[in-house]
């Protein structure tokens, strides 16, 4: 049987977690094919069981000083409501570094924005549904204010209203 994300209502978490697993396969760009219902039920109920949000004690340990940005970054990932930083600075400063390690987190994804289109990014927000989206060099985005994307990246460029740390 082939079903989408959307018919199924599983988060893309758990569904990542089933095709890792090899429960899942994928077919074509949104839909996929369960082999084991029985495995798949294992494997979720192991999972819900499991502290979902968990910061692995080593984040960021491969980074020296910067301990400041660090805190900053640790306070906003566990925090109730979302947080968006933007990371500024000149080439060498530990930004990528950063990002690199913030893609361990559980829901992250890694983008390279110099090497995505639009439309890359309108389908990693509405079809991996991250819950950590985190993109290196964002100010090679042409047209941030797309129609799709504009809501979801409040903020950036011009004017940026959130947090911004210098590097």
């Amino acid at each position: 049987m082939v079903w989408s994300l959307t018919e199924a209502g599983v988060s893309w978490h758990d569904v990542k977690d089933l095709v890792y697993a090899g429960i899942v396969q994928k077919v074509g760009r949104k839909n996929y094919r369960l082999k084991s219902l029985k495995d798949a039920k294992k494997l979720l109920e192991k999972d819900d069981n499991e502290v979902e949000d968990t910061i692995p004690d080593d984040l960021f340990n491969i980074i020296e000083g910067y301990d400041d940005i660090k805190r900053v970054i640790m306070m906003s990932l566990k925090a109730d409501k979302p947080i968006h930083i933007l990371l500024v600075g000149p080439p060498g400063t530990a930004k990528t570094l950063f990002l690199l390690e913030l893609q361990r987190l559980k829901g992250a994804y890694f983008v390279t924005a110099g090497s995505s289109t639009k439309v890359g990014l309108r389908d990693v927000l509405f079809y991996e549904l991250p819950r950590y989206l985190i993109i290196d060099e964002l100010e090679k985005i042409e047209n941030v204010n797309d129609p799709i994307c504009a809501p979801h990246m409040d903020g950036v460029g011009k004017g940026y209203s959130g947090y911004t740390q210098h590097v």
